[in-house]
């Protein structure tokens, strides 16, 4: 998916300032995909900056392509001033005239766009930048017609079609059911507004490996578990004590990292096994593709940076 994407816009990377793609997705990871992506296609010295990295009050950075989380979208920062939103910072860069490529990967993330900030703030990006070129891209791009509120740049409803409003369109959609969604699909494809493509399943086969836990990890487990209890008990002291009133971003935190220790306490139950059946797969002349999700790298990379570092591979 990443390299029609810059191919898509590749074209109109090379105008002037200022910057002339936006890409928009769900890790801060995906960076480093983009700037391999980039070599791939023969375009090594675009520069890609990170939304995360840069200043509120910084301007300054408006050629090459810039790469930015949804959740940083939404940012605010607490000290004010004119850029006190990263929405009004990319508009400010943008200018009015901007007719750049802006492209929403793993777009369903807008789907509330009636309902969540993050909805709103797509929706505001595309209503404030009127000449821009839009691409959304999701393997679930909408799994049902109310869904589809943040594509706001299909030419489905509004001005010139026969939809006012998109809740003429939802209306009209939901009240022919399933065969309505088929022909507003042949449309768009017609017009060559959609394009869908997967890989050939032909002769793959599923299965799931069920890994009985030793009494080591479920020992390691337990102990884990009474650890956060007591921490948790101990936070709750800390923020009395200091008289805290505010704990919505205390216990945030706190939450946010008791799920992350866990799930990775769970996936490290399942690596031994996992390079046994990855052996026996390579024994056999296969390959072996393992997925991985929320891997570090994108932290480990910038402690690499900060030390003049480099990856062994």
């Amino acid at each position: 998916k990443p390299l029609p994407l810059f191919f898509l816009a590749l074209p109109l990377i090379h105008l002037p300032p200022p910057t002339s793609l936006f890409r928009f997705s769900v890790s801060n990871d995906l960076k480093y995909d983009a700037e391999r992506d980039l070599k791939d296609i023969d375009a090594p010295n675009l520069p890609v900056h990170a939304l995360n990295k840069i200043k509120y009050g910084d301007t300054a950075t408006s050629e090459g392509i810039l790469f930015a989380t949804y959740s940083a979208l939404i940012g605010e920062s607490q000290a004010g001033g004119q850029h006190r939103t990263r929405l009004n910072q990319i508009l400010d860069w943008c200018k009015d005239d901007f007719d750049g490529v802006i492209v929403f990967d793993e777009c369903h993330k807008a789907k509330n766009a009636s309902s969540t900030k993050m909805g709103k703030a797509v929706l505001d990006l595309q209503k404030n930048l009127p000449q821009a070129r839009v691409v959304y891209a999701s393997a679930t791009g909408a799994s049902e017609p109310k869904n589809m509120i943040y594509m706001s740049r299909l030419g489905i409803w509004g001005e010139g079609t026969p939809f006012r409003t998109f809740d003429d369109f939802l209306h009209a959609i939901e009240k022919r059911g399933v065969g309505a969604m088929e022909i507003v699909a042949m449309d768009m494809k017609v017009n060559g507004m959609y394009i869908a493509r997967q890989l050939s399943f032909s002769g793959v086969t599923f299965r799931i490996e069920e890994i009985p836990l030793d009494a080591a990890y479920k020992d390691v487990y337990n102990k884990a578990a009474k650890l956060w209890a007591e921490a948790l008990v101990v936070f709750q002291k800390a923020a009395d004590l200091i008289g805290l009133e505010s704990r919505k971003s205390l216990w945030g935190q706190f939450w946010g990292a008791h799920q992350r220790f866990f799930k990775y306490l769970c996936i490290a139950a399942k690596v031994r096994r996992l390079v046994e059946l990855a052996q026996e797969e390579l024994s056999k002349g296969k390959c072996v593709v393992i997925g991985l999700q929320s891997t570090g790298e994108a932290r480990t990379r910038e402690v690499l940076d900060e030390n003049e570092g480099h990856l062994n591979c």
